[in-house]
């Protein structure tokens, strides 16, 4: 994977920064911002993964790594919704036993 480099501007005030915006940052590289709660930003980085950062974090503006640049998929999440089950009435149907609670033959 070819290394994303950063614009070379000024830092932005911390209250600044946006979901989408693209940032750099000195050890996890560069990232786009996914969230901004409260005093946090929730940055995806290109080779760093999901962070956490404060807001009081010197971050600087970067540019995006190109137009066709997608994050990998997040395994944690399906990738489609789970299909529905029908639980059995008991477990002797499953098995297709023909006894009765007491375990006579019906």
């Amino acid at each position: 994977m070819a290394e994303v480099k950063a614009a070379p501007t000024q830092p932005i005030h911390p209250r600044n920064w946006k979901a989408q915006d693209w940032i750099d940052h000195a050890s996890f590289g560069v990232g786009q911002v996914s969230e901004s709660r409260g005093d946090k930003l929730d940055i995806d980085f290109v080779n760093s993964g999901r962070r956490t950062l404060l807001k009081s974090t010197e971050l600087n503006r970067a540019a995006a790594p190109g137009a066709s640049f997608k994050f990998p998929r997040d395994k944690s999440k399906p990738r489609t919704s789970k299909s529905k089950v029908k639980p059995l009435a008991n477990r002797s149907e499953a098995a297709g036993d023909n006894h009765d609670e007491k375990g006579h033959e019906a």
